[in-house]
Parts: structure tokens; sequence; C-alpha cells
């Protein structure tokens, strides 16, 4: 698709549609994975699909292909006029070409769409060794793309979706392409704390400068505790990269590199900014559980750290220490003679 800035409305939209599927070949497979490469460093919000059939009909087709009741070839041109439909509305979209791009990794199905953009430049022709001007696929210019989890929708399972959101400007600009898609911010603040918890825990555990299992375990408590203050800090927001200077101040961009490539498997579904959830990071400063069905122990992880509170693994028991006089007597009161 063709659109020049500054235009908008009826035929300021030209399309080209191809006839057929691209061959799978090794220049499809090179530039798939180049582009799936960039798209995990980029994008940047999880989601779900809008429910209003009369409004998101992207999810309303993309069921009825998953169905068979439509051809790839019917679901890409149907989704295309959704996205020309909403490009004509912006003033300052210049179009680009849309791939629709179907593949499986890690035992789930996937589906890609995305916004491709031209940049020029130089050949050499074999035979006379001339440089000619050519076009190339400019993956750097993604700025347009979202990537369902088929097998997750297909499923229930919530965030499916994953997709790009440009800051400001940009992100005004290219916002047709979420609305054509009926891509919807995924919400759960419980979700995105969980995901970013374990995420810095495994982080700890994987870094190769904590030599010993004591370094691992200092740096792991601490961590915990500048990550908890970050987020009490940041109850509306938070912003990925400034829980990540908490996680690791001295390389904060150590942890986003360890985020970026575990995006490539959807390790961790996270977006850039979310809101904490209290109960769930609340967790970092206390524990609480259950024994059995009418014992609830609760205690802040400093008991634990100052051994007022400790687990004997060898006879399956935890350990309180320094007891209030109250809480003695409360006990030995109800203490039976032998």
């Amino acid at each position: 698709m063709s659109k020049a800035i500054q235009t908008r409305g009826e035929h300021s939209v030209t399309r080209h549609l191809r006839t057929t599927p691209l061959p799978v070949n090794d220049t499809l497979q090179t530039i798939s994975k180049d582009l799936l490469a960039m798209y995990a460093t980029r994008s940047n919000s999880t989601g779900t699909f809008g429910a209003d059939p009369t409004v998101h009909r992207f999810p309303i087709f993309l069921t009825e292909y998953q169905q068979d009741a439509l051809s790839f070839y019917d679901f890409t041109t149907r989704s295309l006029r959704l996205i020309e439909e909403e490009m004509a509305k912006t003033l300052l979209a210049s179009g680009g070409f849309v791939l629709f791009l179907r593949y499986a990794q890690n035992n789930n199905d996937y589906l890609l769409v995305a916004v491709l953009k031209l940049k020029p430049g130089a050949g050499i022709n074999e035979q006379t060794l001339d440089l000619e001007p050519t076009l190339n696929i400019d993956v750097n210019l993604l700025h347009e793309a979202a990537r369902i989890n088929l097998s997750q929708y297909l499923a229930g399972t919530q965030p499916y979706l994953t997709f790009i959101r440009g800051k400001s400007r940009a992100g005004s600009v290219t916002e047709y392409f979420r609305t054509a898609l009926a891509c919807q911010n995924f919400t759960s603040a419980k979700f995105h704390t969980e995901q970013l918890i374990q995420a810095a825990n495994e982080f700890v555990d994987a870094r190769e400068d904590l030599t010993s299992e004591d370094d691992r375990r200092r740096e792991l408590i601490e961590m915990r505790a500048r990550l908890y203050d970050c987020f009490a800090q940041n109850k509306k927001e938070v912003v990925l990269q400034t829980l990540a200077a908490a996680i690791m101040p001295e390389d904060p961009d150590n942890f986003m590199d360890f985020i970026r490539d575990a995006a490539l498997t959807e390790r961790y579904q996270l977006s850039h900014r979310f809101q904490p959830d209290r109960k769930t990071f609340d967790r970092l400063k206390r524990i609480q559980g259950r024994i059995g069905k009418t014992i609830t122990l609760s205690f802040s992880v400093e008991d634990v750290q100052q051994s007022r509170v400790a687990y004997d693994s060898v006879t399956n028991v935890i350990v309180l220490s320094e007891p209030s006089d109250e809480l003695i007597r409360g006990i030995e009161d109800n203490v039976l003679a032998p």
C-alpha cells in the first residue's frame, strides 16, 4: 500500500495485492529471521483483541480463517482493507508493504503482521560488475507490527497479543495500524508484576559475574529490596527501564538485553510501562502462607534475615524465635497436661 504524507480520505491509499503466497525459500527465511529479531527488540506492549464485533473486525476474520471458513488469501486481503481504511484517516501515514507471516516456534503457532518499509541501496551486477541502485527492506523502520500467539488465542490464554506502540508523535502516526487490528492493552497489573519479579529473579540467577552461591544469594536479597522500593515509589505506573536500574544499578542495559532475548521465545510478556500490583510486590517484603487448614503465618523478609523465623528442612519444621510474652502465655494456657 502506498500513500503520500499530508494526504487522507478516500483514494489517498493505493493498494496493490499479491495473488499468491510468497515462496518459502532462503530469502524469505533470512528476512523472517531478521524481522523477528528486530520485532523482539521493538515490541513493547501486550494485549488482547477488542470484543465489539461491529468495530473490531480483524479478530472475526482471524477466527474464520482458523476455522477454515476463509482461505489465507481471503483472510489477508480482508485484513488489508481494514488497515487501508484506517490508514486513509491518518494524515502523516506513508504506507508500506504489509507482510502476513505465519510460523511455528517453541511448539506455538504464531501470526506476525508487519508493515515493511524500503530503503535505497546499491548492488553489483554479476555480469558487468557495475554498481546498480536497489531497494531493500529496512527492518530498522519497523514501527507497525503485531504478533498473535495463535496457540494461546485458541486456548483462551491471555495475553496472546504483542505489538509495537511508539512514543508521542510516532505513536499517534501509527495508531491506525493498531486500530485496524483491534489491539487493546492488557492491563492486568498482577500479571505484569508477577512476570517482572520472575524475570528479575531468573536474571540474577543467570548472572555470570556472581561466581559463588553466596554472592548470588546476597545479590538476590539486595535486588528484591531495591525492586520493592522501585515499585513502592512508582505505584501508579512504572517504566521497564526504571525497573532495570533497580534490578542492576551498575548496568541496567544488561537486564534490558536479558528481557529482549527472552522476548524472542515469549518467555516473558512485559509491557514497557504498567501499573504495579501492590499485593503482588508486597511479597518482596512479606512472606505469608498456611500450615494445615487453620494456621496462617505472615512475617517480613527481615524476620527471616534476622533469624527470627527459620526453616528446618530435616524435620520439615518452621522455627519461630523471640516470641512475645502474650504469645507464650496463649500457647501455654491451651496445652493439656500429660
